[in-house]
């Protein structure tokens, strides 16, 4: 039964590149790449855009510049109006969402009627600590950052075994995948080291993927780096290959 299940999730898992707002401001060239490239399916990260203004504008220029396109995946913040998920969901048939958890960055409009669309993501407090049952509790699952994973297993961080524990019991809606460096990184924010990086030197820097596949995968695999959409493809194709998803 669990190999049937690992067959069945390989079938259904999809490597999506992202327009991403994280170290990248110029979110108008993302845009522009993605038309230049022709890619009509992709995740979307507005979290870094604290503007509500903004992030519309963002909504709108995808509309305006890309035709119908399908988002299946986005990284919302807590911050959100439900009338911008409504505006995913119509545009662009966004079919799952995560936030981080709700502990540290409380929701601040009323999102209840998403919440079975809404995963929570291993980050902040629960990069290093682990998530517990309340950050989940009342949520679709899981959103696993493979990265943060990946690099609090490195610093042997009590984060890997609990949030091991935790993908294991709940549903894994959707997982982020950044780079991982051999050198460490010290977060002044959080106290720790880290290994994961938003951007990505090194195609290489991704092989630790393999460790986790299939077992913590999930439908909606999201490329989350600040490099530019041509490399996200090329990403794309590496890590398909190295998980001979081709």
């Amino acid at each position: 039964m669990a190999r049937l299940f690992a067959l069945i999730l390989i079938m259904k898992t999809k490597i999506l590149v992202s327009l991403t707002t994280l170290n990248n401001p110029d979110w108008r060239k993302n845009v522009g790449d993605l038309k230049k490239f022709e890619i009509k399916e992709f995740a979307l990260f507005p979290n870094c855009i604290n503007s509500q203004e903004e992030r519309e504008e963002l909504f709108k220029t995808i509309v305006k510049e890309l035709g119908p396109v399908s988002i299946p995946f986005a990284h919302i913040r807590s911050d959100m109006h439900p009338n911008e998920l409504d505006f995913m969901i119509r545009n662009f048939g966004t079919k799952a969402v995560n936030l981080h958890p709700t502990i540290d960055w409380p929701i601040i409009h009323d999102l209840d009627k998403y919440k079975n669309m809404i995963y929570i993501e291993n980050a902040g407090r629960a990069f290093v600590q682990g998530l517990t049952a309340e950050d989940l509790e009342g949520f679709a699952g899981v959103c696993l950052d493979l990265s943060h994973l990946e690099s609090v297993r490195l610093q042997n961080l009590p984060g890997y075994e609990i949030n091991i524990g935790i993908a294991e019991k709940y549903k894994i809606g959707a997982i982020h995948m950044s780079a991982i460096a051999d050198a460490k990184m010290f977060i002044p924010e959080y106290d720790f080291w880290t290994n994961d990086r938003h951007y990505m030197d090194d195609l290489k820097q991704m092989d630790y993927l393999k460790r986790y596949y299939p077992k913590y995968f999930a439908p909606y695999a999201a490329i989350e780096v600040g490099n530019s959409i041509e490399d996200q493809i090329k990403m794309k194709k590496y890590i398909e290959n190295i998980l001979h998803l081709n």
